[in-house]
């Protein structure tokens, strides 16, 4: 095999792009549900989504063992991130021209790299380019049937023990208290609001209101995932999550996107939700930021 390049899609190779991804399922969920969002025009001026892939030809359509590259920036998890769908068997030109094309001085996230790409390149790559270890949080992907999330309801409401419980999206009177939360303090960043906002306002969401007070939500994320699944604190233990997840679920099916899902590898509470709710497990992920030294 001859040395390629990233090329960057184009509308000329849009269906064909597609197909590729759609043949490589379940592994590429993540990277179709952002092609389809960004193709149904959910990405504003102010969100940059551009999709590239591997190639030593021009001929789209042969490639096999597929190296796909998504840069978002910003989103809301960060100001450059890069989403990754590795070959299973990169060649050394392959990880080259990875290296050359990440703008490594951008310090960029990596959400949801694949596990063995992020333990045998990635993490070693960011050890040789910037000094310091990179921060990581290892998990593992799952992914719902969208026959099966279609089955579950968007919008509804029910009584319990004296509450009026409401099943609806977010809308932008939420957004303080959504960034409030520990894990969407992690992503934290000077365009994080702007972000957030842009999110709530063109992504599917769902949250459970109790007495019109938000008591839980989740996000379908710019990354492609069903992320920052929280529930406040006198909340908890009232299954409200699995109920957001269901609602989140028939959202993103509705916008075409397979519901797929993350829990850190040691949240076995988490993976047990997803598992009764029907989740299947895909592969294992890691989030990757990576922090040039000095900065």
């Amino acid at each position: 095999m001859g040395t390629g390049k990233f090329v960057e899609i184009t509308a000329e190779n849009e269906t064909l792009f597609e197909d590729v991804l759609k043949n490589k399922l379940p592994l590429t969920g993540q990277l179709l549900n952002v092609w389809r969002l960004r193709r149904q025009g959910k990405f504003t001026v102010e969100n940059s989504v551009k999709f590239y892939i591997y190639l030593v030809t021009k001929e789209l359509g042969c490639v096999q063992d597929i190296f796909v590259l998504c840069v978002q920036e910003p989103n809301m998890h960060g100001l450059y991130s890069v989403i990754i769908h590795a070959p299973v068997s990169p060649t050394h030109e392959m990880i080259k021209a990875f290296e050359d094309f990440v703008e490594w001085d951008r310090n960029p996230l990596f959400p949801a790299a694949p596990g063995p790409f992020t333990d045998a390149f990635l993490k070693p790559i960011c050890l040789k380019r910037g000094g310091i270890p990179p921060k990581e949080h290892a998990c593992e992907a799952y992914a719902l049937d969208g026959d099966r999330a279609m089955t579950g309801q968007r919008e509804y409401e029910y009584h319990e023990k004296g509450d009026r419980i409401r099943l609806a999206d977010l809308t932008l009177k939420n957004v303080n208290q959504v960034m409030a939360t520990e894990l969407t303090r992690v992503w934290m960043h000077s365009k994080m609001k702007q972000q957030m906002e842009l999110s709530i306002s063109n992504l599917a969401t769902a949250g459970a209101f109790i007495n019109d007070d938000l008591a839980a939500f989740a996000m379908l994320s710019p990354a492609g995932l069903m992320n920052n699944v929280w529930t406040e604190e006198p909340f908890r233990r009232r299954g409200l999550a699995a109920k957001v997840l269901q609602t989140l679920s028939h959202s993103a099916a509705e916008m075409g996107c397979t519901p797929m899902a993350e829990c850190t590898v040691t949240n076995d509470t988490s993976r047990q939700l997803l598992k009764k709710l029907g989740f299947t497990f895909v592969q294992e992920t890691n989030w990757v930021t990576f922090k040039k030294l000095g900065k």
